[in-house]
């Protein structure tokens, strides 16, 4: 088989002329030109510099520059604010405290954050009222008044007030009325920022800073004037303290002490007895002593009439006439003035005596009530 040349042609020839200006338009355009005939001034150059505003003089290049800086990682703590991604920041930005025109969202989140989240560790033991972390190094009682709060486990995201924390055995005790609901486990967690204000004070603390100072302790002692340095359980206290009072009713029909006043003075709102049971026919005509500390008893009123026969919920009384007999009501159950009627007496430091004058009562009995008003916040009646 014959094989078959391949035809040959003779060259065309080139105008030099149209050579140079293909060249020309596949050269690249001048930097920053604003050229606009042929392609290559479309497209532009490599060191054309980024634009970032729409026009009608700028390459490809310089368009695609500019969306890169608006898209770029700004470096970190960097204060342009040009573009959106200057706005949202540096990953590695640092946190920021308060309001400035130079920082970005990062800065603020991060300050955000560190203001509300103080700490974050794992435990190390396992509780629901006092779990632990051995390596926490602070001081102990740096973290009272802050919010504990498990992530994962059992107790995750309970939040829990510090009520303590000991540096040496990394434990945390937490508000033994509100503890955890179950063990935390030896998970993660967070130490969030507390309301400081709702840290006890001391008992009889001075400070006035915060809302707890002038709450106070529950320890505070009582207040009888006004002060700057009190707080309002001690004026609590003390108006408790110089409130009228009533005493738990006492049962008395045989002689013997029925109260005993210490810490100071009283004043003797009433002194009331009530038949609770009926009394039996008796010739008793009991009275009523004082005998002040280190003193002799003294009457605080006369022998009654006699109680003879007297019935159920009758209503005895001290007039406040030591020379008046014990007032006894004529209807049961009914009180009349003149059970006190020269009410209140004032009685110092000692005892209130039944005096079972005239006969016994056997079978008979009367419960005695006592409303005072102390004078001393340091006044018991028992």
């Amino acid at each position: 088989m014959t094989q078959r040349t391949k035809p040959t042609y003779p060259a065309l020839p080139v105008d030099p002329a149209d050579a140079s200006d293909i060249a020309a338009l596949l050269s690249v355009g001048t930097t920053d030109g604003a050229a606009n005939t042929n392609a290559k001034d479309v497209t532009g150059n490599k060191v054309d510099a980024a634009v970032t505003t729409v026009g009608t003089t700028k390459s490809l290049m310089a368009y695609l520059k500019g969306i890169l800086n608006k898209i770029t990682v700004p470096g970190a703590d960097a204060t342009a604010n040009g573009f959106v991604n200057d706005v949202a920041g540096n990953k590695t930005d640092a946190a920021v405290y308060a309001a400035a025109a130079t920082k970005s969202l990062m800065a603020y989140l991060k300050g955000v954050l560190g203001i509300e989240v103080l700490a974050t560790g794992t435990f190390t033991t396992s509780s629901a009222t006092v779990p632990a972390d051995t390596g926490r190094t602070e001081g102990t009682g740096y973290w009272k008044g802050s919010i504990l709060l498990p992530l994962t486990g059992a107790a995750a995201m309970q939040p829990r007030y510090i009520a303590g924390f000991a540096v040496t055995t990394g434990i945390f005790t937490v508000d033994a009325e509100n503890p955890f609901t179950a063990a935390t486990g030896t998970v993660a967690y967070a130490i969030l920022r507390g309301n400081v204000g709702q840290t006890i004070p001391t008992a009889d603390g001075t400070n006035n800073m915060m809302i707890g100072h002038v709450v106070g302790n529950k320890a505070d002692a009582a207040v009888l004037a006004p002060a700057a340095t009190k707080s309002l359980v001690g004026y609590a206290k003390g108006i408790l303290e110089l409130t009228q009072k009533c005493t738990p009713a006492v049962e008395k029909h045989i002689a013997g002490t029925l109260w005993t006043i210490a810490g100071g003075p009283i004043r003797v709102d009433a002194i009331i007895g009530r038949v609770s049971t009926g009394i039996e026919a008796t010739a008793a005509t009991p009275k009523l002593q004082f005998t002040p500390t280190g003193g002799s008893a003294t009457d605080i009123c006369a022998d009654s009439s006699t109680l003879s026969g007297k019935a159920a919920e009758t209503l005895l009384g001290v007039d406040g006439v030591k020379a008046t007999a014990l007032q006894i009501c004529s209807d049961a159950g009914i009180g009349l003035p003149a059970l006190s009627a020269h009410m209140p007496v004032y009685l110092g430091t000692g005892i209130v005596t039944y005096v079972a004058d005239g006969a016994a009562i056997s079978t008979g009995r009367i419960q005695w009530t006592l409303i005072y008003t102390p004078l001393d916040p340091n006044v018991t009646v028992t």
